[in-house]
């Protein structure tokens, strides 16, 4: 941050500069106090400082990309108003070394979770602002990789700002190397979301997928079942066997912060995880860190227990033999019988579940599948395969089919007849002379078997599903005529 030298600048020049510092410097002084709480959710940390605001839009992009903690670092005695007396300030700042007071201070126990480190601050006199060098010098900083991004009106290379980090970084026993630090021009920073994601995305740093709260599940949360488990647990009959589809018991159940089963056994399941972060495990086996998308096949009779991580909500689909009996001598551990104590769970040793399939390139909860070209579809759709026909559950094989927004099915019937569970986005199901259904995630459409109806995405937005084709022993499927697209364009889109 250079202070305005008036006799090298012309005055008009130098009057619009410097009304538009003031403006920045207003407009800052309104939100004083945002991003001081942060939600202490993931094992990455992003901490920031801004007068003008123009670090804001980074560091938020940046915690997005990761699912982050983050924090605004703010001068306990806020900086004047104006540009040039602010300047003076920091310079008093920095000539004399002086830390002022900040609102952020972490303890040595709060820093214990994480393991990465993001500092975002503006090049100030060629150096690193000293609100932040209060911070880094209280901060327990041992261990951890620490990752600096900041914005500069010409000390592209961070003048000696990164320099100061490095030799910090040293002297904390944090990792720090200044070449993967992001600099982006103030003037640009508004237009840099994609540079500054990508930069993020180069340092393969995972993303936490720990949800801080219910709403961030997709699916409906259901009737509360809290009695039969440890915890606040919620759940939802998707899909109950019968005669027609004659398609396994399908539940849906969603577990808060903490929550889970006690130990037992049951039929052959299939867990399919719609969101969070949760935790299954084997008896005699290491716990199972498992995410959104993953497929866990558990066979019958295998002795087991599952639920959320202590962090985040977790939810996932079960489907299962509802109607296998355990053997004569067998033990069996209902819900309840035998509970994951307290000190059990806070004590697991766990690993990422080993049977992960996605990546962070997967957009959609069972993932982006591969491109099916195809007729019968007015545009592109996706298809991956999620479960197979020989599955502990004993369901069919389970797809999963993403539509590109406005792509949609002609007509058509299955043999068998199909079931589907939305997972992603907004999307339609008709059949044949019966109401338009409009989908969203955690709805079920189900046709039977031998009679037409078509499917697909809106014209405004991506959509996904789990599709099933019931009765797997009556194959075949058989395709008509398209609904027309003047007929589409005129159907609801929410």
């Amino acid at each position: 941050m250079k202070k305005l030298a008036r006799i090298f600048i012309p005055v008009l020049t130098f009057a619009l500069a410097l009304l538009s510092l003031v403006g920045c410097a207003e407009r800052n002084r309104t939100d004083q106090n945002a991003d001081a709480d942060f939600s202490k959710k993931g094992d990455v940390l992003v901490v920031y400082f801004t007068w003008s605001g123009h670090l804001r839009s980074m560091a938020h992009w940046i915690a997005d990309e990761v699912g982050a903690d983050y924090a605004r670092i703010l001068r306990k005695e806020e900086y004047p108003v104006t540009y040039n007396e602010t300047a003076d300030v920091a310079k008093k700042e920095k000539d004399e070394s002086i830390y002022p007071e900040i609102n952020l201070s972490l303890s040595d126990k709060e820093m214990e979770r994480y393991k990465t480190v993001f500092v975002g601050f503006p090049v100030w006199w060629y150096d690193v602002p000293m609100p932040v060098m209060t911070f880094l010098k209280q901060a327990n900083l041992l261990g951890k990789n620490v990752y600096a991004f900041f914005s500069h009106e010409g000390s592209s290379d961070g003048a000696g700002s990164l320099p100061t980090l490095e030799k910090l970084m040293q002297a904390k026993g944090a990792a720090f190397d200044k070449k993967t630090a992001l600099s982006v021009r103030g003037s640009k920073v508004k237009d840099s979301e994609t540079v500054v994601r990508e930069w993020v995305k180069s340092l393969n740093i995972p993303k936490n997928e720990a949800v801080a709260v219910p709403s961030e599940i997709t699916f409906p949360l259901g009737d509360d079942v809290s009695e039969r488990f440890t915890g606040k647990v919620f759940f939802k009959n998707l899909i109950q066997k019968d005669s027609i589809y004659n398609f396994p018991v399908t539940n849906h159940i969603t577990f808060a912060p903490g929550a889970r089963s006690s130990w037992h056994v049951h039929g052959g399941m299939e867990i399919l995880v719609t969101g969070g972060k949760g935790i299954y495990q084997e008896e005699g086996k290491k716990a199972q860190i498992i995410r959104k998308g993953d497929v866990v096949h558990i066979p019958a009779g295998v002795k087991h227990w599952h639920g959320a991580a202590p962090d985040s909500w977790f939810s996932q689909i079960v489907i299962y033999d509802a109607g296998w009996k355990p053997e004569a001598g067998d033990v069996h551990s209902a819900h309840g019988a035998e509970p994951v104590t307290d000190e059990w769970y806070a004590n697991l040793e766990t690993e990422d579940y080993a049977g992960r399939t996605l990546t962070e390139k997967d957009a959609f909860m069972f993932g982006n599948g591969t491109l099916f070209p195809s007729e019968n579809f007015s545009g592109n759709v996706y298809l991956g395969d999620v479960l197979n026909a020989k599955n502990e559950a004993g369901a069919p094989g389970i797809h999963n089919v993403v539509f590109d927004a406005g792509t949609y099915n002609n007509w058509h019937s299955h043999a068998g007849g199909q079931v589907l569970i939305v997972t992603d986005g907004i999307g339609y199901h008709q059949i044949e002379g019966q109401p338009l259904e409009i989908l969203h995630p955690g709805d079920v459409a189900f046709c039977p078997p031998g009679v037409k109806h078509w499917h697909g995405a809106t014209a405004k937005t991506k959509f996904a599903h789990l599709a099933a084709n019931a009765n797997p022993d009556k194959p075949g499927v058989q395709w008509f005529d398209r609904l027309p697209l003047d007929e589409y364009n005129k159907l609801p889109t929410e």
